[in-house]
């Protein structure tokens, strides 16, 4: 098995954290589609808001590894 790049203070492996943006950034440009099709619907638009809000604080949380 071939070692792969880490955070140094973490020991995260960099492919994970990538790959957890990756999908971050899937569910933010999947949410977006829903609120397109949802229109004005104020209960889809507020539960696609949390998703998205959600999404972002794991984005937020990932860079504050990334920059230690």
């Amino acid at each position: 098995m071939v070692p792969l790049p880490q955070s140094p203070t973490l020991g995260i492996p960099a492919n994970l954290l990538h790959d957890l943006n990756s999908q971050l950034g899937i569910i933010v440009t999947h949410s977006d589609l829903i609120r397109l099709r949802a229109g004005s619907d104020p209960d889809i638009n507020r539960h696609v808001r949390a998703i998205v809000d959600a999404a972002n604080e794991i984005g937020d949380a990932l860079t504050k590894i990334v920059n230690r």
